[in-house]
């Protein structure tokens, strides 16, 4: 049993989803029953806040945590948790969607917007993935949009397995149908639909449009991003992704690796093999926060594994 409280390990939420699929049972052998889209591993957000597995906070949700013990988050200054880890498994296209940043946001209430960024653990047969657009002008865009002409209007990006997407606010994408991917955002649930195919929902109805949210945040012209590989064939870290709320880095321990001191709060994402931190088991799916400490953590095992960090504020 877990009693130390510097490690947080989170119980996974599982999301069903009209495009999801079965394929989250690489990862999560409790997977309940229908098409499972999305599986929310840390989250202090309203519409899916983690459970703490177990140690000192067992039972406890992740907001409730991280509001009254701030201390073991560095002392975050953020009202709520500001991030949001989540493994996404799509059997069908996602929706043509947008996501807002914290300007837009902030306006309509909201206290984040939604920066992302994609770490692909299975690429489509298609190897491709939608993002971005190729119009020019707002009124270039919006004809396109009105006229339902998506072949002129949607770009699209190779993507290999260990492959890193980054998703920007602003970005016009869509994850397509095959992909199983790991997701690391701000904590907002923002999304802002553009299409769905006219596809029907389990009851026979069309799932809502956000068409004049989606005309108002996406950049136009589109600004060019491009995935890239990031296999992750190293013992030490090393940072892939470096945004504007947070940092995104991957390693491979294959025996002993230790951390001094914590200086704020790392998230650990387990994306396969097995071993320990501090004689805590871990495997595959597995979920950590890492709290505030001044004393060593040592991980242990054979496994890989993604590091996220928040960044703080200027």
């Amino acid at each position: 049993m877990n009693k130390d409280p510097r490690i947080i390990k989170l119980t996974p939420l599982f999301k069903e989803k009209i495009w999801g699929g079965r394929n989250l049972t690489h990862y999560f052998k409790d997977l309940p029953a229908g098409p499972i889209g999305e599986c929310w591993v840390i989250s202090g957000h309203p519409h899916g806040d983690t459970l703490v597995a177990d140690g000192p906070f067992k039972g406890m949700p992740l907001s409730k945590v991280y509001n009254e013990n701030r201390h073991l988050f560095g002392n975050d200054e953020s009202e709520s948790f500001p991030l949001l880890v989540k493994f996404i498994d799509a059997k069908y296209d996602l929706s043509i969607q947008v996501h807002p940043d914290d300007t837009y946001a902030h306006k309509i209430g909201e206290e984040y917007g939604k920066e992302e960024v994609w770490l692909i653990l299975k690429a489509p047969l298609s190897q491709k993935i939608q993002l971005g657009h190729y119009a020019q002008t707002k009124e270039e865009f919006i004809n396109l949009v009105k006229n339902n002409e998506w072949d002129k209007l949607l770009k699209y990006a190779h993507i290999e397995d260990n492959y890193l997407v980054p998703v920007f606010p602003g970005t016009l994408h869509a994850i397509l149908g095959g992909t199983l991917l790991l997701e690391i955002q701000q904590a907002s649930d923002l999304t802002y639909r553009l299409y769905d195919y006219d596809r029907l929902d389990n009851r026979g109805n069309k799932r809502p449009l956000h068409i004049k949210e989606a005309l108002a945040v996406t950049n136009v012209p589109d600004t060019l991003i491009r995935p890239k590989s990031v296999l992750n064939n190293t013992l030490n870290h090393r940072d892939i992704f470096k945004g504007n709320h947070f940092t995104l880095g991957v390693q491979t321990v294959h025996g002993t690796f230790t951390y001094a001191s914590i200086p704020r709060y790392y998230l650990l994402i387990v994306t396969s093999g097995q071993g320990e931190i501090n004689h805590v088991p871990l495997t595959a799916g597995d979920a950590f926060i890492l709290t505030t400490s001044q004393q060593p953590l040592t991980l242990k095992g054979f496994f890989n594994f993604v590091l996220v960090k928040r960044k703080e504020k200027k």
